[in-house]
């Protein structure tokens, strides 16, 4: 055994020097996230999660820090919590344009239908024929 690993039975741990290149990059795991990095660490939304889990986290208790226009939770707490809901998160709400649109699109999409049967043609992907 080398003179720079050293185990401990008692605590049943390893002490040990690892050797790395100068231009080695250490990652780690973050340990918090906000509305800009959400989608990045837990595939939620921005929006969903400005408007369902940051309410959501503070009704239950779980600190979210305001940081000028961020939302900041500390990931050991979000992922906690995310366990506890069974990863079930309800679609962010439309709003303005996407709403209007969201809204009138089937009576929309029911006519053009209706107008591209009159003339002996259906909607196809890619395009109409």
């Amino acid at each position: 055994m080398s003179g720079r690993t050293k185990i401990d039975s008692t605590a049943g741990a390893v002490l040990a020097t690892l050797m790395l290149p100068p231009g080695a990059k250490i990652v780690a795991a973050p340990r918090a996230t906000s509305q800009r990095t959400i989608l990045a660490t837990h595939g939620i939304t921005p929006p969903a999660f400005l408007a369902h889990v940051v309410p959501a986290l503070r009704a239950a208790g779980i600190p979210v820090a305001n940081v000028g226009k961020l939302r900041v939770v500390a990931v050991e707490d979000l992922d906690a919590w995310l366990r506890v809901q069974g990863g079930e998160l309800p679609a962010a709400p439309r709003r303005g344009r996407a709403a209007k649109a969201a809204n009138d699109a089937p009576a929309e999409d029911d006519e053009i239908e209706r107008i591209l049967a009159q003339h002996g043609t259906r909607r196809v992907a890619g395009g109409r024929r």
